[in-house]
């Protein structure tokens, strides 16, 4: 090949190298390092969201959430629930703080109050206007969702009753035993159905996201297992009505696996490599809620190289200044879309609290050699 030839060729294999390594950034996949977060820093954010959720909590112990008419959640109105309340107990599981408790013991009672005789909890609770059902007019489908039998109020959900369920349990109050329903509410496959109902001909449906938070609550079940872990596994994320965002999907799957639902184990590597292949070049896996979702899930299931620095250090980026984060659609249904600030900074706090145990576990390691924290072997 002539010399200016070949100059011309080497010049193109360089330009679509380069082109190439663009394309991989701004689709995704880790920049090469990414510092570790000053320790100081992440404590410091910490605390302004417990100060944030000291706040923000009803005099009655709930944390509100909100129901909203679109996915930039900004139609939205208060949708009195049980079920924030339990992520956020959840999440400050393990945060020193003083606050902590006071925030914990209120929410505890407010859940305690809800509940139903046999150990029952709905999505709506006695203080929403909404438990006489309304459906928009506009939106007929929604008045034909499994939860919407019943024209004046939502059936019991094994989704409420297993979050609530388990911060009652994991909290040393007492409740209602509720596992023979759990244990009655199968489909013909063993798998939880998510509306707890009887009658001929009636609908109901299985969820991957309902059988998770059922595994959190009862531990290892081997049909629901088998069910999540074919989940987890499957090459398209197709198994859940009520959480659309695979990331939070995966973040209940990482947490009752955490509390003791082993099984789930056999997906953790599966999990960690689809939670990795979602970063951005800039550490987040999308907004705050997926990072959030996403460190929680690389920590908990034994991650802990560079790429968890860059989550970190977006989550304390896109902290505002009253110690929140912003709200993102968490999950739907019997509304279009719900979240709330609360759920997102519950979920932050609870990942940089992980993020800032393994700084101090690290705290004796050279971090030298990986541009993060020290390897350690997935449990």
């Amino acid at each position: 090949m002539p010399i200016q030839g070949r100059e011309v060729f080497l010049a193109v294999i360089l330009m679509a190298a380069l082109a190439a390594a663009l394309l991989f950034h701004a689709g995704g996949g880790a920049p090469a390092s990414f510092a570790p977060v000053p320790a100081k820093e992440v404590d410091t954010a910490i605390n302004s969201g417990i100060d944030f959720l000291y706040g923000a909590q009803l005099d009655y112990g709930e944390f509100k959430t909100q129901a909203c008419q679109d996915e930039e959640m900004t139609d939205c109105y208060f949708d009195s629930s049980p079920f924030s309340t339990t992520f956020i107990i959840y999440a400050l599981k393990g945060i020193e703080n003083d606050k902590v408790k006071p925030i914990t013991d209120k929410a505890l009672g407010f859940l305690r109050g809800e509940e139903e005789p046999g150990g029952i909890w709905r999505y709506w609770t006695n203080r929403n206007p909404q438990k006489a059902y309304r459906a928009p007019d506009d939106t007929s489908a929604i008045s034909a969702l499994p939860g919407t039998q019943n024209p004046t109020q939502l059936d019991p959900d094994l989704d409420d009753m297993s979050t609530v369920s388990y911060a009652l349990k994991s909290n040393g109050v007492s409740f209602d035993d509720n596992t023979a329903l759990f244990e009655k509410n199968r489909d013909d496959q063993g798998r939880f159905l998510t509306w707890i109902r009887t009658g001929p001909e009636v609908v109901n449906d299985v969820d991957c996201g309902v059988n998770a938070n059922a595994l959190l609550y009862l531990g290892n079940d081997p049909q629901a297992c088998l069910y999540v872990n074919a989940s987890v596994e499957s090459a398209q994320y197709q198994c859940s009505t009520y959480y659309p965002d695979p990331l939070v999907f995966y973040y209940l799957v990482s947490r009752a696996e955490a509390e003791g639902a082993s099984c789930l184990s056999a997906s953790k590597e599966v999990l960690v490599k689809k939670v990795l292949s979602l970063q951005k070049k800039d550490g987040s896996f999308g907004n705050a809620l997926d990072t959030a979702a996403a460190l929680n899930v690389l920590i908990n299931d034994g991650y802990t190289g560079k790429e968890v620095n860059g989550a970190a250090s977006y989550l304390l980026g896109s902290q505002g200044e009253n110690g929140s984060w912003p709200r993102y659609v968490s999950w739907t249904a019997p509304f279009p879309y719900y979240g709330s600030e609360e759920f997102t900074t519950a979920l932050s706090m609870e990942a940089l609290n992980k993020y800032l145990d393994l700084q101090n576990i690290s705290a004796s390691s050279s971090s030298a050699d990986t541009g993060g924290l020290p390897e350690r072997a997935t449990p």
